[in-house]
């Protein structure tokens, strides 16, 4: 990609044009797509971790509802669940749920913030290996 360098005298009214393409004009271009991609993969890193954030925050309360033994007839607890209940669903039926003193551990919500955490985390990796690359030189 040629650049266009115009270089005005103060002296004269002599405008000189050249049409080059240097190193210098490369590593401004490739840092600047570098600077793009990087945007990029931030906004996207966000989004990710805004939404595993929202998904492991309702996990955590259906894990602290069933660990006291909410009443699975009161309408949050019905709510929470109808919501969870997706993200949960692969991994019902890996084990028991323990019971500690009367209250319910449950295994397949631990297990399911676990994968979460997990896949966000390969997600993210691969992205990054994707989207943000140092520039290759000439």
């Amino acid at each position: 990609m040629a650049r266009t360098h115009i270089t005005h005298t103060d002296d004269t009214d002599e405008v000189i044009v050249s049409h080059r393409n240097t190193a210098e004009d490369y590593a401004m271009l490739s840092t600047e797509i570098a600077n793009r991609k990087m945007r990029i993969f931030l906004g996207i890193e966000q989004i990710l971790w805004f939404v595993v954030g929202i998904a492991e925050l309702l996990l955590g309360i259906e894990l602290g509802l069933k660990f006291i033994g909410a009443d699975g007839h009161s309408t949050f607890a019905r709510f929470m669940t109808g919501v969870t209940a997706p993200m949960v669903s692969p991994f019902v039926g890996l084990s028991h749920n323990p019971a500690v003193g009367g209250r319910v551990i449950d295994v397949a919500t631990l297990v399911t913030m676990v994968a979460y955490l997990i896949g966000a985390s390969i997600l993210d990796r691969i992205l990054a290996l994707i989207l943000v690359r140092p520039p290759r030189t000439p």
